[in-house]
């Protein structure tokens, strides 16, 4: 979790130092372990370190090369370093504690604007060749590294962070209505745009090409596309997958720091768990640490009686955190002071004191099991598949195999379609389907005035076009589901939070390997007598307790989360709601807001955390417009 920055003036305009500093300062919080400037002419980086792998403690950035003359500044870990140093000249595969800003620069040498797509890992660097006067930059495949962006005729600035940006009186801020409608509605249309007009990020599997006086467009390197893979059986299929995920989580072991794991009684974060600790407990040089929420209060919440076989069958160092014990205000406004943006995470409180419990620790590794679900997915689009092509008795099988939320949810399925196809038949202004009528309820607690000045209806109804739905097979389900936009947005927001802990979060399940090989799985293998993502369960059934991988629930959390932010534990919601700047109104509809909130307010009410998620985007959104500018008006358009 390093930091980097840098300017580029685009008419030789010379880069000086105090300008670097600033940019220093806003994200010093990234580099405990040392901060370097470089800067020639019209260019200068900036690096702020974080050590986290063995080669990073010897790894000086920014870097120039004297023979080649290039520059690179990174925050980057590669996993196919071996591939890559077999690839490479003799004398550096002889040097075993290369850091991986050498290996990229040796890419770029070698295969110039395409060498993002021979690297493996998470990264976002920026090389500066004096040879073709170009900066070149680039971003991982599934965007786990942030890379936010500013351009304008005259220069163009990067950061890890917005903050990065902000600090120069040069960039504009003037605000993005758009965006900032399609956080009230709980969207994320797409992977570019920020709450800042001109300050953009550069999407997942992207590079960017700046010439003075020509500034390309992001570059597609990657795009998720299935594996070719031979028709196999399940065990086949099982073995497969379990070859990627060892491979997937071995090398995100490499640390020269203290390794954890988030352990929930789910079956991603202890599918992590248990690779881990058993099959590659050699790769570790210490023990492996664990870091679990429990609930002794909103027990309705607590997982200790799933994860505890985790803790019994392997040697882990557990901590444990009394999560209904936090004080979830005090996290909301911290994390207010830290982001540079509103955010939405309503269950963030837990994720932010574990993390705190790391740093004490001296854990810098932490390996998180992330959204598997989307990574591997439920292959629920067997249901409908089968309902399709008449197949009646393996339909109820499976049906009947389900939970009861899950045969409950799936069961309309099969009549859906059916009104799928007239749906089709009707003109569309005649008739809105219902689950469009759903995604375009969070459009009523928008201001009217935003919601025409941004089309937000408009915009939402040609991204529901986009979204998956049973109408598909599992191929286009998957494929779609994967590409949301809304990875990128909670990766970066979950990438920020960590670095305040001097924690590397590592994700697993987001490795591109292991993507692109469950894109390329029938249904039946994700979807099998009523457990969902089966082939994970089924490759790991040597290695997992029972009680996981044969869970077919999900805890609810939501209990906790109303108890944290309750009038009964706390004022700060009356007070935080009495104290929204009044331009928060301009975007938001103060009658609809104020309704939420007498709601909330009702303990009858057994819906209390709908009314508390708006809430909770609404206070998000106007602290952070008193932060910018004190609760005056700021330039919008």
């Amino acid at each position: 979790m390093s930091g980097i920055a840098g300017i580029f003036y685009l008419n030789d305009r010379p880069v000086v130092t105090e300008q670097l500093e600033r940019m220093r300062q806003a994200l010093a919080h990234r580099g405990p372990d040392g901060y370097r400037l470089w800067k020639s002419c019209q260019v200068g980086l900036l690096h702020c370190r974080l050590n986290t792998t063995p080669e990073s403690i010897k790894e000086q950035l920014p870097e120039e090369d004297m023979q080649s003359g290039l520059v690179i500044t990174a925050d980057a870990r590669l996993d196919n370093r071996q591939e890559l140093l077999a690839v490479f000249s003799p004398s550096l595969h002889q040097a075993g504690s290369v850091p991986d800003s050498k290996l990229i620069l040796a890419a770029y040498q070698k295969w110039g604007a395409d060498c993002a797509a021979h690297l493996l890992g998470d990264f976002a660097f920026v090389i500066w060749d004096k040879a073709q006067n170009r900066l070149f930059c680039a971003r991982d495949h599934m965007g786990v590294k942030p890379f936010y962006y500013y351009r304008s005729d005259s220069f163009v600035s990067f950061s890890t962070e917005i903050k990065g940006l902000l600090c120069n009186h040069e960039v504009k801020q003037d605000l993005n209505e758009d965006r900032i409608a399609d956080f009230i509605a709980v969207m994320a249309l797409d992977n570019s745009s920020t709450f800042f007009k001109q300050i953009l990020r550069l999407p997942p599997g992207h590079s960017l090409i700046v010439h003075p006086g020509r500034i390309s467009q992001p570059i597609s390197y990657w795009q998720p596309r299935p594996a070719q893979l031979p028709v196999l059986n399940r065990d086949e299929y099982a073995e497969a997958f379990r070859e990627i995920f060892t491979e997937s989580v071995r090398c995100r072991l490499r640390s020269a720091f203290p390794v954890g794991t988030f352990l929930s009684g789910g079956l991603d974060s202890s599918s992590i768990t248990c690779m881990a600790a058993g099959p590659l407990k050699q790769c570790l040089s210490g023990p492996l640490h664990s870091f679990s929420g429990v609930f002794d209060t909103m027990t309705s919440c607590d997982e200790r009686h799933y994860f505890q076989p985790v803790l019994d069958r392997y040697q882990i160092t557990p901590h444990f955190l009394l999560a209904d014990q936090l004080d979830g205000p005090q996290a909301f406004d911290k994390m207010v002071e830290w982001e540079d943006e509103p955010f939405f995470a309503p269950h963030f409180f837990m994720g932010l004191n574990l993390l705190q419990l790391m740093q004490g620790l001296g854990v810098r590794t932490l390996l998180d099991g992330h959204d598997g679900d989307s990574a591997v997915s439920y292959g629920y689009t067997l249901l409908p598949e089968l309902a399709r092509k008449g197949k009646w008795l393996q339909w109820f099988t499976e049906m009947r195999a389900l939970n009861s939320s899950s045969r409950k949810a799936l069961a309309k399925y099969p009549v859906r379609i059916m009104k799928d196809v007239l749906y089709r038949k009707i003109p569309q202004w005649l008739f809105t389907p219902q689950y469009q009528k759903d995604f375009l309820k969070t459009v009523e607690e928008l201001n009217p005035d935003l919601v025409k000045k941004t089309d937000i209806k408009g915009r939402l109804l040609r991204h529901i076009l986009q979204l998956p739905n049973y109408q598909q097979d599992e191929q286009t389900f998957h494929l779609l589901n994967i590409i949301q936009p809304i990875h990128s947005t909670a990766l970066e927001f979950m990438n920020k939070t960590a670095a305040r802990f001097h924690v590397e979060q590592r994700l697993p399940f987001f490795d591109k390997r292991l993507i692109e090989f469950c894109l390329a799985l029938p249904a039946d293998q994700k979807l099998y007598q009523g457990l969902n993502r089966h082939v994970c369960r089924h490759a790991l059934r040597d290695i997992l307790p029972e009680s996981i991988r044969q869970r077919k629930s999900k805890t609810d959390f939501s209990p906790n989360l109303v108890n944290t932010f309750s009038e009964q534990t706390s004022n700060w919601l009356a007070l935080s709601f009495a104290s929204l700047p009044d331009c928060t109104f301009n975007y938001i509809d103060k009658s609809k807001l104020v309704m939420a909130y007498n709601r909330f307010n009702d303990p009858k009410n057994t819906m209390r955390q709908v009314e508390l998620f708006f809430i909770l985007r609404a206070l998000s959104l106007g602290k952070w417009l008193h932060k910018m500018d004190g609760g005056r008006e700021h330039e919008t358009g």
